[in-house]
């Protein structure tokens, strides 16, 4: 395993923008009919079981969803990447309702297909297999969001 610390270039820079406002414009399309209905129904009905429940969906909002938005935004300042070159010890593939989910094991991170973003997709989960060489671009502090993931040869 070796671990390199690099300038990100302008395209992936370019790539973390595109990828902030999209999340930006999804958390939209979503969140604010949603509010909108807990309020409205807030205002119309006068409930403190409803107030309850707007504070705890509240609550789950600020521990999960908005320190993703959190971290994406900090992904804008970042200036370097780690370059990881490592090795797939194992990987895991589960077929469920919702399509694959790949459980990848490397030397450096585990990775899970469903809660990481991969913003150049020229290797694919599935194209993995068990001993395969890997260069991995991550972000510093966020194993989230992985840039690229090519096969050293």
């Amino acid at each position: 395993m070796k671990v390199t610390r690099t300038v990100l270039s302008s395209n992936e820079k370019k790539q973390l923008k595109r990828a902030f406002y999209f999340r930006i414009i999804f958390l939209g399309f979503i969140g604010l009919p949603l509010a909108s209905i807990l309020v409205i129904l807030f205002l119309e009905e006068n409930f403190m079981i409803l107030a309850i429940v707007f504070l705890v969906i509240l609550f789950l909002l600020y521990k999960y969803v908005f320190s993703f938005y959190i971290q994406s935004k900090k992904n804008l300042y970042a200036t370097h990447k780690l370059v990881v070159e490592t090795k797939v010890l194992s990987i895991e593939k589960q077929l469920l309702t919702k399509g694959f989910r790949f459980f990848v094991i490397t030397e450096f991170i585990k990775i899970d297909s469903w809660n990481c973003t991969l913003h150049n997709t020229k290797l694919t989960f599935d194209k993995l297999y068990n001993g395969m060489l890997l260069e991995l671009h991550l972000i510093e502090n966020n194993a989230v969001d992985l840039l690229e993931m090519k096969e050293i040869n």
